[in-house]
């Protein structure tokens, strides 16, 4: 279950799992960004590691709004497709 994938000893102290991540960051223009990362993780209890490759960006709309697209994929026993949007707005 979930649950008994987040176990932690009370002895041993540390995550569980073993890992490797790899990112790159491109400035596109002056305030516009463009990133790239590639994570592989390994729970102690998981039958085969499972990989996650990300792109995303940033985007200036305004002086002080910034939009963040993001897409991901997951590779492994489940793959799986992830896609997001956010909007940074100051509230002052």
């Amino acid at each position: 279950t979930a649950a008994d994938r987040d176990f932690r000893s009370a002895t041993a102290g540390g995550d569980p799992r073993r890992g490797l991540r790899l990112e790159t960051s491109l400035r596109l223009g002056a305030q516009a960004t463009a990133d790239a990362s590639f994570t592989r993780t390994a729970a102690w209890d998981a039958a085969a590691p499972e990989s996650v490759v990300a792109f995303g960006s940033e985007l200036p709309l305004s002086r002080q709004v910034r939009m963040r697209l993001d897409v991901s994929r997951m590779i492994g026993i489940d793959p799986q497709w992830r896609a997001g949007m956010s909007l940074a707005v100051p509230l002052d």
